[in-house]
């Protein structure tokens, strides 16, 4: 936490609170028993701990010193100074929260609501007036729950449908904030601008907690130079083929850490999707099982896929389904692969 220290905190708008929690006069401090009922700052009421956002939204911080709570050491109390005004005030902050949300930035965290400053340049110098890679699918689900994604445009109002069916190429005008409180891609193909949200953006740590389907171009390049263009053409529709590593496994149906070891391999397990991946002992992807079904039916399976020379789905019902998953080897004729 004292990694803070310095950092300018932005306290951004979300439309799904119209007050916060956890701002306190600058008199509290981390010594105080009971933080979270002594005074807020600017309270809605007497008494009251929360503050409206209309007394905060819109101001920029700096963090001067993070101390850790003795009695409750998960709590921690930020330092705060207007940057603006100069004005001082208190931040309560409780770690519970991270296991669920990241406090850097991710979507809005009512325990959090700052975006880091730095974090916020990092993404824009990293990203802005670059080429960005992003899928026709709205979050790429599997072909049964998949549709084709509509923009909307932000100057005309119009949608749009991408021209092309798995993938197209854009290029980054700015990142922004919307109003529920997640970070967007304000992306154009030349014609249109509109918004596409950083909470499916490859190789970034703080985002990648879902299927990652935007790449930076240059990324693109290098896996597609790698894993070849339809293993590549297969992650952007959230396939799976035979063949796949562990890395395009996670992009295509987002990372798991529910793993199971076996005789001759191991599997990952998707539960909101109720799938299993089964791997050979290279880390290659060999079959997939679909459903819900007994220890020893998956056993069975797990044995029959990974005995199999070609990629197989086997259904619960026992049913083995021969499946290449045909992925349409032509991939975005305007990428000039």
């Amino acid at each position: 936490m004292c990694s803070y220290i310095g950092q300018e905190l932005y306290v951004f708008p979300c439309t799904y609170f119209k007050e916060y929690e956890g701002f306190k006069r600058s008199s509290v401090t981390e010594d105080d028993e009971d933080i979270q009922w002594r005074e807020a700052y600017k309270p809605r009421s007497p008494f009251d701990r929360f503050t409206y956002a209309k007394d905060l939204v819109g101001r920029t911080f700096v963090v001067e010193k993070v101390r850790q709570q003795k009695v409750y050491p998960a709590r921690f109390m930020f330092y705060l100074r207007d940057k603006k005004t100069g004005e001082r005030l208190n931040y309560d902050y409780s770690i519970y929260f991270r296991s669920f949300f990241s406090p850097d930035f991710n979507p809005f965290n009512g325990s959090f609501p700052f975006l880091v400053m730095s974090h916020y340049n990092y993404l824009l110098k990293k990203y802005k007036n670059q080429k960005l890679v992003v899928s026709a699918q709205w979050y790429s689900e599997p072909k049964e729950f998949a549709h084709q994604v509509k923009y909307k445009d932000i100057k005309t109002q119009q949608e749009f449908t991408p021209q092309d069916s798995v993938c197209n190429l854009f290029t980054v005008e700015d990142i922004v904030l919307e109003e529920d409180g997640e970070m967007a891609f304000q992306l154009t193909d030349g014609k249109h601008h509109f918004l596409s949200s950083l909470g499916t953006t490859w190789n970034e740590p703080q985002y990648c907690k879902t299927a990652c389907k935007q790449l930076l171009y240059s990324d693109w390049q290098k896996l597609t130079s790698k894993y070849g263009e339809e293993m590549m053409a297969a992650v952007m529709m959230g396939e799976v083929i035979d063949g796949m590593d562990s890395t395009l496994v996670g992009m295509s149906l987002g990372h798991t850490t529910n793993r199971q070891v076996f005789s001759g391999g191991f599997g990952w397990i998707y539960t909101r999707k109720d799938v299993m991946v089964v791997f050979n002992e290279e880390g290659q992807a060999k079959g997939m099982i679909k459903g819900a079904a007994t220890a020893q039916f998956t056993k069975n399976c797990i044995e029959l896929i990974l005995a199999a020379t070609t990629f197989k789905v086997v259904s619960v019902t026992g049913r083995v389904i021969s499946a290449p998953f045909k992925i349409a080897r032509k991939i975005i004729h305007f990428f000039g692969l």
